[in-house]
């Protein structure tokens, strides 16, 4: 009884430590597989306002631009 106990102990130890360290990515990695997600799409220009500017008045449609400052 005490060595399922034991094994039963160990095994959610485990699962927890595994859930915790995967939530425990850094912010500069999230930013880093957002931004990457968000240049994929090819729907966000990214860091280029001067093309951003340029494809806006291609498209003939508004622009938003949002400044972000990333600690």
């Amino acid at each position: 009884m005490r060595t399922t106990l034991k094994l039963f102990c160990l095994g959610l130890l485990s699962a927890v430590t595994l859930i915790t360290s995967k939530a425990a990515e850094s912010r500069d990695e999230k930013v880093l597989i957002d931004k990457n997600n968000i240049e994929s799409s090819g729907l966000w220009i990214y860091n280029n306002l001067n093309h951003a500017i340029f494809e806006a008045k291609r498209t003939q449609k508004p622009l938003l631009v949002t400044f972000r400052c990333i600690p």
